[in-house]
């Protein structure tokens, strides 16, 4: 049999590897260990993390201190796994939600201090190696196990880490995350991979080795006492917006006048798209120098779902409620400003005193002017400069940046008939929506993506007659910066308009012409583009709609188990044999025979004694023969009472009777209420196969040979002479080298 060294428990923390005493970088000396037999762990960071808290935890001296990885720590999931592999079945049954720190800058601790299984080397009488696998996340948030809700503290609002997997969860540990757009309470998540290759050594020979920039999966006791050091990797990806105004249709120019002291500008609304401000991180992911791997970086999934976190749209709006902000029912949902910076948003009603002598640019909302000023509030930094530079960290998707603008340019004329946005002062309004997609240019690279780990820094120029954008990329805490500029919104030329105008040209010519001289398409293009096309062949099935009645709709949804809040969940909690067995001792319970009515005993007769007692009662003269003569049921003094028969339920009485009492037996389980929460009841509900009127049923038909036929006939299907056809973007680009072509942000002609 299999003997087993089992691993112990401590009651006081351990001294692991050091950290460095500011912000933890990439280098750590190394601190003497107390037990080489113990799971020990060190940590490197990036001196990003230093920002990394919960929310409401940056702040929490009252001077503006934040708090750092050394006293928040990290936390550590670790499966033990016998000498089985980890799986999908493995729950964290070695730690759960672990917290590290190193509270005095010199020593990594935790407590309970666990201790490798012992299982391995040549003194082992075990078949295999005991394995231990590790998962780490920064920063540390203490949760409740059974749930793996986070535990609020004050101050806490609802963003940054609000849950994970609960200690019962099987497989991957998950951080459930939610962004927030006040940079002010941006928290930076990461995650732990190996800082350097990890392998044990068991008879002299090297097992387990763990790739550096890969989690801890199924390691064994290390022989020479190293350490699980993780190296912790951004999650996310920092995003810096800067505003400002520019009035010159030729491009950013810092040089270019203020906007007059009668207009101002208001930004409405920034949605963007590209990212996502919510998703569950997998803390099973790793990084590698491999491009081509997709699967390198942090694995980012949807809420209650195992698919891939898809970006939607993060909308930040202004707060006002006069119907213009361009989406549904603004005014009746009341929107409240989102953290947007409080100077760009127009929030109170204009002072026409002010107006009359003309506006300043030095007023306390002065809306956007020539100087740059964040997008996003932080309204403890008094600093314009450290402001500018504060950014959110946001879930990257892998889909491409856009950024779409919502924005009112507004003139005091009291010439003019129309009002202002506040409904009160005259002058005219105009309201700007531009959209574009943001290009990061790095190097020799065009980057259209956001990626973890990456600082951002988009530039937002608002003009009156042109918008431009600039973008730069950096690393998390490099400061290169690289520019892009945009078309302009009026003017100049678009692209698109370019294109139109570029055909108007002598000699251009339009998507779908031939080639003149001709060409013929290469077997590549032509096998490329065949694949592309609905080419039928025999059989290909058409189908009839035949759709379920309701009564079948009604009796397919009515098996479903369709959950409704509040639904319990049981955990099973059984009576003892002695309060069964108080609990039935207190029933009425009917057993065969059951009398109905209880019998009525007899009663014995009474006889005279003797023919005087006997005389002086009836009257009569008898003498003692006479009276020993008489029969004995004369001789009674009181008639006996008959004894009544006993009337005895049925069988069908008596259970009817038991059947309604509450008789417990062996085992019999009293419950506690666990309500499930609204994801679990959302994830079982999205499973079902729910059916709404109407839904189809489908009968296979084919199609004929000729209806085959006919269809393919219509395809444009290419063979070795089908000849060359110029594409739009080919056209466009053969149309923009003729005499007096235009180019995107040329300036159109004025009338």
């Amino acid at each position: 049999m299999k003997q087993k060294s089992y691993f112990m428990l401590a009651v006081a923390a351990a001294l692991l590897t050091a950290c460095s005493s500011n912000d933890l970088s990439e280098s750590s000396a190394t601190a003497p260990q107390l037990d080489d037999s113990a799971v020990n762990f060190g940590a490197y960071v990036n001196r990003g993390v230093t920002r990394a808290g919960a929310a409401g935890t940056l702040t929490t001296n009252g001077d503006g201190s934040t708090v750092s990885l050394q006293t928040e720590g990290f936390g550590v999931f670790s499966y033990y796994s016998d000498s089985e592999s980890y799986s999908e079945t493995s729950k964290p049954n070695f730690m759960y939600n672990q917290q590290v720190t190193c509270p005095d800058g010199v020593n990594w601790i935790y407590s309970p201090l666990k201790y490798w299984p012992n299982e391995f080397g040549n003194n082992a009488t075990s078949e295999g190696q005991d394995r231990l696998t590790f998962f780490a996340y920064a920063p540390y948030v203490k949760v409740n196990p059974q749930t793996g809700r986070v535990i609020k503290r004050d101050n806490d609002g609802d963003n940054g880490i609000v849950a994970m997997t609960s200690n019962t969860a099987s497989g991957d540990p998950y951080i459930k995350y939610y962004a927030d757009m006040d940079p002010d309470k941006r928290v930076d998540l990461c995650w732990g991979v190996a800082k350097q290759s990890f392998n044990a050594s068991v008879d002299e020979e090297a097992i387990n080795l763990v790739d550096a920039g890969w989690p801890y999966i199924d390691v064994i006791k290390p022989t020479n006492g190293a350490k699980i050091d993780f190296d912790f990797k951004h999650a996310l990806a920092a995003v810096n917006v800067q505003i400002d105004t520019d009035i010159d249709v030729q491009g950013h120019n810092e040089n270019s006048p203020e906007v007059d002291n009668f207009t101002r500008i208001w930004v409405r609304s920034v949605t963007f798209e590209g990212f996502t401000d919510k998703g569950r991180l997998n803390l099973n992911s790793h990084v590698n120098d491999d491009p081509q791997n997709d699967e390198s970086g942090p694995q980012w999934f949807d809420l209650t779902t195992d698919s891939p976190v898809a970006s939607g749209t993060v909308t930040i709006y202004d707060g006002r409620t006069d119907g213009k902000e361009g989406r549904v029912n603004a005014e009746a949902k009341k929107e409240t400003p989102h953290t947007l910076n409080a100077k760009i948003i127009q929030s109170d009603p204009y002072d026409q005193t002010a107006l009359a002598n003309g506006l300043t640019i030095n007023e306390d909302v002065p809306g956007v002017t020539k100087t740059a000023v964040n997008l996003f509030a932080a309204d403890d930094v008094a600093d314009d400069a450290t402001n500018l530079v504060m950014p959110i960290y946001v879930i990257p998707t892998g889909e491409n940046l856009k950024v779409t603008i919502v924005y009112d340019v507004e003139t005091y004329d009291n010439n003019l008939a129309t009002f202002l946005s506040d409904g009160a002062v005259k002058g005219s309004s105009v309201q700007n929506t531009i959209e574009q997609e943001i290009k990061f240019v790095d190097g020799a690279n065009t980057v259209t993506t956001l990626e973890a780990g990456k600082h951002y820094i988009i530039n937002l120029h608002l003009g009156l007659t042109s918008v431009k954008f600039d973008a730069s990329v950096t690393d998390w805490v490099d400061d290169a910066n690289f520019n892009v500029d945009l078309p302009y919104n009026s003017d100049v030329f678009t692209a698109d308009e370019a294109a139109a105008y570029n055909e108007t040209l002598d000699g251009a010519v339009h998507a779908g012409d031939e080639y003149d001289p001709v060409q013929y398409y290469t077997d590549e293009e032509i096998a490329a583009h065949n694949a592309e096309l609905d080419i039928w062949q025999a059989p290909k099935v058409k189908t009839e709609a035949v759709y379920y009645t309701d009564a079948e709709i009604e009796e397919h949804n009515a098996a479903l188990d369709i959950w409704a809040d509040p639904k319990v969940k049981t955990e099973a909690v059984y009576y003892t044999d002695a309060e069964i067995e108080e609990h039935n001792a207190a029933l009425d319970i009917w057993v065969a025979p059951k009398v109905k009515t209880p019998a009525q005993e007899a009663q014995d007769a009474v006889l005279y004694a003797n023919a005087e007692e006997y005389n002086a009662d009836k009257g009569t003269n008898l003498n003692d023969e006479e009276f020993a003569a008489l029969p004995d049921d004369e001789k009674i003094k009181t008639p006996a009472q008959p004894a009544q028969e006993a009337v005895y339920y049925t069988d069908a009485e008596i259970e009817e009777h038991n059947a309604a009492l509450d008789i417990w037996a062996d085992p019999k389980v009293k419950t506690e209420a666990v309500y499930y929460t609204d994801a679990e009841i959302e994830e079982h509900n999205a499973a079902l196969d729910i059916w709404a009127d109407p839904k189809v049923k489908t009968e296979a038909v084919y199609y004929t040979d000729a209806e085959i036929e006919e269809h393919n006939a219509e395809l444009d299907i290419w063979t070795a002479e089908t000849h060359r056809k110029y594409t739009q973007e080919e056209a466009d680009a053969y149309n923009a080298t003729l005499p007096g072509a235009v180019s995107a942000g040329d300036l159109k002609p004025q009338n």
